[in-house]
């Protein structure tokens, strides 16, 4: 590895689970901002219906609207995994990693992404994910790991990259994460 000692490698097979994962986990960490709005307009549809006077049928309309905007919440997330799983027609592919001393490096295809180039680490379920930006994430399963130590991988990553491991639950942001939420909003 011309990077330095490999230290780490790990795997990701993409699959139709997979890729919606992907898609899901980046829109959850890029697009904060809009998730709040979009619960934040369904509530307010909801709550309509129930102090405002109206009639029946605009009733039903807020209740759909309101309830499809909370439920379906990850709607634009799956729109695009769809869009690439239909390019992709059904093809499985496997990613096989190695995490040396100064970049990870993407074994069949070359690409090696620098750690200071990391903007954010994410973890969701058995994946983690180190974005470079909100196009390029560099996804792995935590069960491919070698050698299989979760918790000195992330140490090692985090010493790297100079982040932190985040989640992508949007019941545990605090105030750095909605300052960053707003950030890239109005990076878009």
């Amino acid at each position: 590895m011309r990077n330095g000692k490999q230290r780490f490698t790990a795997s990701v097979e993409y699959n139709e689970k997979t890729i919606q994962k992907v898609f899901r986990v980046e829109y959850f960490t890029y697009d904060r901002i809009k998730i709040i709005a979009r619960a934040c307009i369904g509530f307010a549809l909801i709550a309509m219906t129930v102090f405002l006077e109206l009639s029946t049928l605009f009733v039903v309309a807020c209740l759909a609207v309101g309830c499809w905007l909370i439920v379906c919440i990850d709607f634009p997330s799956k729109v695009k995994a769809e869009g690439v799983l239909q390019a992709r027609n059904g093809a499985v592919s496997t990613v096989n990693l190695q995490f040396g001393e100064n970049a990870v490096k993407v074994v069949e295809g070359k690409q090696s992404y620098k750690y200071s180039a990391i903007d954010r680490l994410v973890t969701d379920g058995d994946y983690l994910f180190l974005f470079c930006d909100r196009q390029t994430a560099v996804m792995l399963d935590k069960r491919t790991l070698e050698p299989a130590d979760e918790s000195a991988f992330k140490q090692f990553i985090e010493e790297k990259t100079g982040k932190k491991w985040k989640g992508t639950s949007l019941l545990l942001m605090n105030f750095q994460d909605l300052r960053q939420a707003v950030k890239d909003r109005k990076k878009q």
